[in-house]
Formats: C-alpha cells, structure tokens, sequence
C-alpha cells in the first residue's frame, strides 16, 4: 500500500505524461526527456522505489501501450544523450500523427551520431524519401535501427553533395578544343574533371561513305590503335579528380579489350547494356540482330551515385533510349541526348564537369549545357567541331553558354 504522499506525487506525475501523450508526442525528444525527468524525481523524492515500481505505478495511472523493455529503453536513450551533453544540439521532431513511441537500442559506438541525425530529420523528411519508420503512423511510430542508419545515410549523403556544390559553385568554364584529343589531353591540367564520357571507335572495320558519287570518302572512321586508346587512358586518369565516374561506349565484338585497357588503369565496376529501339548490321540469316550497345563503367576512387529522384536508390544495368533519327540526328555514332543527361545526372551535380575527347556532333556538350554542368570537349575533326558549335548555339537552354573553340596546334582535318 503506498502513502498518500506517494500516491499523489505518482498522480501528478502520470498527469504530466498524460498530457504529452495526448499531445500526440509532437516531439520524440520531448517524450524521452519527460519519463526521464520523472525517472529522476522519483529517484529524488523516493530512493526506495525502483525502476520497476515506476513503470507499474505510471502504467496503472497512463493511458499508452508502452512495455517495460520499451520504457527502459527509452531511459537509457536518455541517460546516454545527457550524459553526453547532447540535449542542446538535438532538435524535436513532430511526431503529430504518432500516438505511441517505441524506441529501439542503438549500437554504443554510433549512438551519439545516430541521435543526433535522428533528431534533425522528421516524419515527413522520411516520407518523402520512401522510409518507413515502421508501424501505423496513425498509432505507432517505431524508431529502429534500421530506420536510423536510412536517416544517417541519407543525412550524409546530402552533406556529401552539398559539400560538392560548394566547392563549384562559382566554377564557370566549357572549353571545345579541336585536334587530336592525345595532344590536347596533355594541355590539361591535372584533377580537373568530375565524369568522363567517351565514345571511341569501336575498331569493328564499320564506317558509312558518303552517297554523294563525286565524293565518295568516309564520314565515319571507326578505326583506332589500341595503344592510343591506352595513352588516352592514362591520361583521362590523370586530369580525373580523386573521385570520379568514367563511361566509354563500345561494342559487343570489342567490349574485353577496352575492359582490359580500361581496368589498367580505374577501378572497373560493370558493364552497361545500352537496349536500342533499332537493330544493328549484320548477317541476320546466321546471327541473331543484336539491338544494344555497351558502356564500360569505371571509377577513381570511390563515389556516389546521386539520387535524383524517389525512385529505388539501384541503378540498373539496363538501360533503354531511342536513338536519335530525322533532322537532329548529325553524326552515324551520336548518342541520344536523354542517355547521356541519364549518365550525367547520376554522376555529377550542378556545375561540376563532364569530358568527352571524341565529341563527335557534341550531345555531350548539349546535354551538360542543358543541366547545367560545365563542360570540355575534344574534337578532332573541323567539320565536327563546326557541328559542335552550330549544336551548342541552338539546342542548348542559353545561347550563351560561355564556350570558347580553341585550336591546340594538333593535326587538324
């Protein structure tokens, strides 16, 4: 039997909570601090009275569905965080919609970090970005630690793109140099590019002639030595910066020896499989039509994809785009514009910069433009480069896009 001091102190303590309760728990800090709070007066104000006895005589007087393990759990959250002088850095959170609150233990080693993230993210934030905290937000809301390393991730994740927006911020540079791409790789200086993306002759003897009779000379060539592409290489890697994302085109007939080359010099990751809307040439009546295209990807070092929109955080390795056809279609090898903003999109945020050495009719360079990346490409061809600029004046978002042609001294044709 309790005294009536006892009693009315454990009255008006379930009260209090009571009234937090039916407050819908507006804030998880709030809640925690408040069994807290009376853990500790109880401590006070009766020393003989264990934790045990609190929780039966607040469960008795409480309207909540909170278990034992629950409620010690929620002290020991507590004590950890005031332990540790944390309560002025953690924000409250609103749990408008939560009824009930159970907290689940977090590891000793990254609790201090995952509190502190979990305080400054709230219901709707992990709404919007598909995680479930779990339960029916209409009754419980639990916080797990699945759920608590998603907000971790998700929290370092932003903090690692906006420290990439910061340190570009004020970078405005797109640069066309026309010549050959080993001697103008060279003038370039080093950890200068976020993302390549390159499209180099396959090496599969295809090319098209141009139909016209009094001129009959290639307009594609698709023939290069492997030993340049190799130089070429080495020296993509060396204007990459420390973490950075690298695609290059190729064909099924070739696509070991540019992984062998590639893989010399980045760290391989796998292979794209570019599915076409168009068959490619060959002996239908003795091989199967093959519709798809590879891109070798690759990176420098280690680097995230970004998450530009709410779809599953998995890129697949399948993609599909039309290609290009009618009256933007320039060059036999162009690659459509919505694949390349796909690859850049994923790779590289505002006003970081894309490369691409064998630029071709420039879609590289439209499609940074028109997301607002900075830019270098390198054509060899006269002609091409013409079509690059002629490109850039009239498919890109702003004419004045800032590019500048530079002739570098190499061979030009």
């Amino acid at each position: 039997m309790l005294s009536n001091e006892i009693n009315s102190f454990f009255n008006k303590k379930a009260k209090e909570l009571q009234k937090c309760i039916n407050q819908s728990y507006k804030s998880l800090w709030e809640f925690g601090d408040k069994i807290y709070e009376i853990k500790n007066d109880t401590e006070k104000a009766f020393p003989s009275i264990n934790v045990k006895q609190l929780y039966t005589e607040l469960n008795n007087r409480v309207q909540w569905q909170m278990s034992y393990d629950t409620f010690i759990k929620a002290i020991k959250t507590m004590e950890y965080v005031k332990s540790r002088k944390l309560s002025a850095d953690i924000k409250k959170i609103d749990f408008s919609k939560a009824q009930i609150i159970s907290i689940s233990p977090v590891a000793d080693k990254t609790k201090k970090t995952l509190l502190l993230d979990l305080a400054k993210n709230d219901v709707n934030f992990m709404k919007k970005h598909n995680r479930s905290l779990g339960g029916d937000y209409k009754k419980d809301v639990t916080v797990s630690n699945s759920a608590l390393k998603s907000i971790l991730a998700r929290k370092l994740y932003q903090e690692e793109i906006n420290g990439r927006k910061k340190a570009v911020k004020n970078v405005d540079y797109s640069q066309l140099y026309q010549g050959d791409c080993k001697e103008a790789l060279k003038g370039l200086g080093d950890n200068i590019v976020d993302c390549v993306i390159i499209d180099p002759p396959y090496n599969i003897n295809f090319g098209q002639t141009d139909p016209t009779p009094t001129v009959m000379k290639k307009v594609f060539e698709d023939k290069m030595s492997w030993e340049d592409f190799a130089e070429v290489t080495r020296e993509l890697h060396r204007i990459m910066k420390a973490d950075s994302h690298f695609y290059c085109f190729c064909s099924y007939q070739n696509v070991d020896k540019f992984k062998n080359i590639i893989e010399d010099v980045f760290e391989y990751r796998n292979i794209i499989i570019w599915v076409k809307n168009n068959f490619g040439p060959g002996d239908y009546e003795y091989n199967y039509a093959h519709r798809h295209e590879m891109i070798v990807f690759a990176t420098k070092g280690k680097k995230r994809f970004n998450f530009v929109t709410n779809e599953n955080r998995a890129r697949s390795d399948v993609i599909e785009y039309p290609i290009t056809q009618g009256s933007k279609r320039y060059h036999t090898a162009q690659k459509p514009l919505d694949l390349l903003s796909h690859l850049i999109e994923n790779s590289t945020v505002e006003n970081e910069t894309v490369l691409d050495c064998y630029a071709g009719s420039g879609s590289t360079g439209v499609a940074a433009t028109n997301l607002g990346r900075n830019w270098i490409m390198i054509e060899k061809e006269k002609r091409w480069a013409d079509v690059i600029k002629e490109r850039l004046a009239n498919e890109t978002k702003s004419n004045n896009n800032g590019s500048k042609s530079s002739d570098n001294g190499t061979d030009n044709k």
